[in-house]
């Protein structure tokens, strides 16, 4: 894989590792302590942590997408437009 593919990839491999983290002492807190530290801040981390991981997503999948797209058109360059022993109608 190039490495401009490979880079979105590392992207969220890191910012997931980020992500629990933040989250993982948080959710290792009893109700008690979570009430402590406030509602908002909670809220914060999460949803601050959870829209980089939306984001890192959008780009792995456009990654994929574009992959998906080159193997299909590879694939149709390689079958003949008129096969003896088949027809495809794609």
């Amino acid at each position: 894989m190039l490495e401009c593919k490979r880079e979105p990839f590392q992207h969220l491999a890191v910012e997931l590792g980020n992500y629990w983290s933040t989250i993982g002492p948080i959710s290792a807190l009893g109700a008690k302590e979570k009430k402590e530290l406030g509602d908002s801040v909670l809220r914060g981390d999460v949803v601050s942590q959870h829209a980089k991981i939306l984001a890192i997503s959008k780009e792995v999948r456009a990654v994929n997408n574009d992959e998906l797209n080159e193997a299909e058109r590879k694939i149709l360059l390689a079958i003949p437009a008129k096969s003896s022993r088949c027809r495809y109608d794609l």
